[in-house]
């Protein structure tokens, strides 16, 4: 705590650290927008996440830039 979780490959993520964004995006919750090698970018309701640190179940916690370097992940991917 404090933290999130969301699914993805059917595998828990949780969400370690994340920064809300004002920014239009007209894509699905949960839908990735984009990577910068650094943060991955995800479409929420009313705004983006920039997630910046994660913990895949059965990991340990790691940066987003690390945690790309090992798993693909696209816009337009889904987080459920």
């Amino acid at each position: 705590w404090p933290g999130t979780y969301t699914t993805w490959n059917g595998k828990n993520l949780k969400i370690l650290q994340a920064k809300a964004f004002v920014e239009k995006s007209d894509e699905e919750p949960g839908t990735v927008l984009r990577t910068d090698g650094t943060a991955i970018f995800v479409a929420c309701a009313k705004g983006v996440l920039k997630i910046t640190e994660v913990q895949l179940e059965g990991r340990k916690r790691m940066q987003v830039k690390d945690f790309l370097l090992g798993y693909q992940i696209h816009a337009g991917d889904r987080f459920a």
